[in-house]
C-alpha cells in the first residue's frame, strides 16, 4: 500500500510543476498590474492574470483530484484487487481518463484564451 503512494507521488509531480509555472507566471504578472498606465491596459492584464491563475490553480486542482482522489494510475490495480471485472475495470478507468483528458483540454484552451485575449485587448487599443 505505501508503494501505491509512492508511485502516485511520483505521477503527480510533473503536473505540480507546470501548476507552479502557471502559478509563478501569475504572480509576476498580478504584482505588476499597478504600471499600467491606461485603463485598456488594466483591463488587458486582468485577463492575462486571469488566464494564467485560471490555468495554474485549475491545472493542480485536476491533478491532485487525478491523482490522490480517484486514484488514476493505480485504479487498474485496485480495482482488480476487489474484484471488479477486467472488461468493467477497463471500462471505467478509459472513462475517467476521458473525463480528465477533455477537462484539462477545456481549461487550457479556456486559460490560454484569456492570456491570449489579454494581450490583444493592450495591443489593439494602442493603435
Amino acid at each position: 500500500m505505501e508503494e501505491m503512494w509512492g508511485y502516485l507521488h511520483m505521477w503527480v509531480m510533473p503536473d505540480i510543476a507546470l501548476a507552479a509555472a502557471f502559478i509563478l507566471s501569475f504572480i509576476a504578472v498580478f504584482t505588476l498590474r499597478n504600471y499600467a498606465g491606461k485603463d485598456y491596459e488594466a483591463k488587458g492584464v486582468r485577463y492575462v492574470y486571469l488566464g494564467l491563475g485560471l490555468g495554474g490553480v485549475g491545472w493542480l486542482v485536476l491533478s491532485l483530484l487525478q491523482v490522490y482522489l480517484v486514484k488514476l494510475p493505480v485504479l487498474l490495480i485496485v480495482l482488480y484487487e476487489k474484484g471488479v471485472p477486467a472488461q468493467e475495470a477497463v471500462n471505467i478507468f478509459v472513462t475517467y481518463m476521458m473525463i480528465f483528458t477533455v477537462t484539462r483540454a477545456v481549461l487550457m484552451f479556456t486559460a490560454t484564451g484569456l492570456i491570449a485575449y489579454g494581450v490583444y485587448v493592450i495591443i489593439m487599443r494602442r493603435r
